[in-house]
């Protein structure tokens, strides 16, 4: 994003770095609420593994 003029970078940070950094907070954000995150990451996966096959089956039925 920084490339793209998106993000200033005043930061040391890497990519990585904060990329951890996010998913650390999410993790400790489900852990406070009581969110069990995997189970609802294997839902979430599932249910957009599903909408892309449909829009991939809806894109095959133009051709």
């Amino acid at each position: 994003m920084t490339k793209e003029g998106r993000y200033y970078d005043e930061t040391p940070y890497q990519l990585s770095e904060k990329l951890a950094e996010n998913i650390w907070w999410l993790i400790e954000l489900s852990q406070r609420l009581n969110i069990d995150i995997e189970t609802e990451l294997e839902k979430f996966l599932a249910k957009r593994e599903q909408q892309l096959s449909i829009d991939l089956e809806k894109n095959n039925d133009k051709k």
